[in-house]
Parts: structure tokens; C-alpha cells; sequence
């Protein structure tokens, strides 16, 4: 029997109910009409963890470590917005990032979107005409979509505050840059929350020892922590409170193929080289210059000074598999000039 046009309508309402994946993949055109949608459970994963904020099944706030390109700011500050609009339009959302500008660009979005025919024709949602711009608007029901910069969202408070990629790629390696962000999440945050139901929303790729997921794991802050690497490492598979774990079994297994297949993860791995690797694919950042061995510790020489004694130690993968760990040579001198090795 084939549906009416009513009826179609009817059934989108009653899944995007159940499911914030269902209702983005059927929101997709009205966002990205051009780009054809490339989905992966990475993607539900994301969506079940802010769904469980909206129904009350994650009573905490929520840090998302996922590698750039993973749809992480459509899903946070567009569709998740205009989904929970749909159920509780009352709400207020703080959208933030390192740029007001990019907070402005998925506020607009999301204002697009609520906007749209097809949203409109399937949830009563009207958007107040005396706030409707491109850095905030709301609805008839006194809820508000405000977009700021991480560091600048003093003067208003929200039921949702989502933060995007606190700091750029480019300022991880400064220290006023991660202070400033820093004294934004440590300080400013905590007032710009409405009650104790309010949540936080942080969603970022690793970028520093002591970027903002730093701050939180350092400081054990109440925080669920959604964490997925590019290439799967067993010994830190993730695992949440709501019952959702990383899916995948084998060591470098990839997290999204049908978007990252292995051929651009390898050249990606080329591009970004060791330090952004660890941070924003493995979400696992180490200290710039090393960490218990310092870069500027080594030193190359055109010719060895006599030595004393050599020592060599091999820790062998013993195994032919592809996937296998690595096999290890270890050279150790004592220059007998020198004294040590």
C-alpha cells in the first residue's frame, strides 16, 4: 500500500522522535544539498550520546574526542539543536568555538534548517520575528540559539552549552592561547549554565596535553567522556555509561572507512606527521619535543668517538602478520672518551 503524503509526514515525526540519526539523515538535504550524506557508527554514537542528554539518560555533560571531518559540528551545534527543538523548544542553547565566526556559521545553519519547509511542515516551531538574526534567534516559546566565541560568552546562560573545538589547531602550541582557554572553561563556564539540569557539551579533537579534555580528565570533573581514535587501540578501548562501547576488535582497525578509508588515513598520517597524529587522529596528545625522552636530548653525530662497550637489545614481534607489533632494535655505546653512553 503505498503512503500519502500526510502519512510520510506522520512517519517522519515518529521515528526522528525515537532516533537523532534517523532525524539527520532526513534533515541531510535541507543542510548539505549538494553533499551527499556518508554515514558510520561512528555517527550513531555521537547522536546516542546526545540523545541520551536530551531524554535524561546521561545526567552528566559530555566530552566528545573525535578526528577532524567526522561531522562533529554539524551534529552538535545543528542537528542536535533543531532535534531537541522538535520535543522541548523552550530550551537555550549556547553554541561557542576558538571563533565566534564558525559558532555564527552552524547557528545560521541550524537557523536554516528550523526554517525549512520540511521542518516546518512537521513541527510546531515558530521562530520569534523580533530575534532572528545570524549570531542568535529564538522562538515563541522563549527558546534561544545564541552563537560566541569559547572565550567571550559572558552575559548570557544556557540549557545546552556546546563547545567546538576550544582552540585552534594553530595556537595548541601556545601557552596564552591554552591559559586563556583555560580560565574560559575553568572560570567563565560554571556561570553561564541555567540550573543543575543544564549540560555541557565539549566536542574537540586533542590538540594538547593540556587542552580542555586535559583540563577535565586531570581534574576527574563530572563528564562522560565519548572517545574515538582513527586507527582502534585495544588498550584503550572506550567504553560510556549509557552502555555504548568502541564496536571494533583489532589493533588499527579504522573507525569510519566509508569516510576515511585506509589509502587517506595513510596519507593523512604523511601530511600531519608524529605530534598531530597522536592528538588529532589518535586523540592521545603527546608533549611537542617529546615527552619522557626529550627531542633536543639526541644529538647526531658525522663520526663516533672510540667506544668502550656496545650493548644491543631486540624485543622481536616473533610473528610474520601485517598488523603485528613492531620489532625493536636497541644500540647502546659507552664512548670511551666521554665516560657514558
Amino acid at each position: 500500500m503505498q503512503l500519502s503524503p500526510h502519512d510520510l509526514i506522520h512517519l517522519d515525526v515518529e521515528l526522528s522522535k525515537r532516533s537523532l540519526s534517523e532525524f539527520t539523515k532526513m534533515a541531510w538535504p535541507q543542510v548539505e544539498p549538494e553533499t551527499p550524506l556518508v554515514w558510520g557508527w561512528v555517527l550513531d554514537g555521537i547522536c546516542e550520546h546526545l540523545q541520551a542528554i536530551t531524554t535524561g539518560k546521561l545526567n552528566k555533560n559530555l566530552c566528545i574526542n573525535v578526528p577532524p571531518g567526522t561531522m562533529k559540528s554539524l551534529l552538535t551545534n545543528v542537528f542536535w539543536p533543531a532535534w531537541e527543538w522538535t520535543q522541548f523548544p523552550h530550551l537555550r542553547h549556547i553554541g561557542t568555538a576558538h571563533e565566534e565566526t564558525l559558532a555564527i556559521r552552524d547557528t545560521r545553519k541550524c537557523r536554516d534548517l528550523i526554517k525549512s519547509d520540511w521542518y516546518q511542515t512537521r513541527w510546531n516551531v515558530t521562530l520569534d520575528p523580533a530575534l532572528d538574526g545570524k549570531r542568535e534567534f529564538g522562538n515563541t516559546s522563549k527558546g534561544e540559539m545564541l552563537a560566541r566565541s569559547f572565550t567571550k560568552m559572558t552575559g548570557r546562560r544556557g540549557d545546552r552549552v556546546r563547545i567546538d573545538d576550544p582552540i585552534a589547531a594553530f595556537d595548541a602550541n601556545s601557552d596564552a592561547h591554552l591559559e586563556a582557554a583555560k580560565i574560559a572553561f575553568l572560570e567563565t563556564l560554571p556561570t553561564r549554565v541555567n540550573s543543575v539540569n543544564s549540560r555541557v557539551v565539549v566536542i574537540m579533537q586533542r590538540l594538547a596535553v593540556s587542552d580542555t579534555t586535559g583540563l577535565i580528565l586531570e581534574k576527574e570533573l563530572d563528564y562522560e567522556h565519548f572517545m574515538v581514535p582513527m586507527e582502534f587501540e585495544s588498550d584503550r578501548k572506550c567504553r560510556t555509561s549509557i552502555g555504548w562501547e568502541d564496536p571494533r576488535t583489532k589493533d588499527r582497525e579504522l573507525m569510519f572507512p566509508e569516510r576515511f578509508p585506509l589509502s587517506q588515513v595513510r596519507e593523512l598520517k604523511k601530511t600531519l606527521g608524529t605530534f598531530a597524529v597522536a592528538g588529532q587522529l589518535q586523540q592521545r596528545p603527546t608533549p611537542r619535543g617529546g615527552g619522557i625522552f626529550k627531542n633536543e636530548w639526541w644529538q647526531i653525530r658525522a663520526a663516533l668517538p672510540p667506544i668502550e662497550y656496545m650493548v644491543i637489545y631486540a624485543d622481536t614481534a616473533q610473528k610474520t602478520k601485517e598488523l603485528n607489533d613492531y620489532s625493536v632494535l636497541n644500540v647502546g655505546a659507552r664512548y670511551a672518551m666521554a665516560g657514558r653512553f
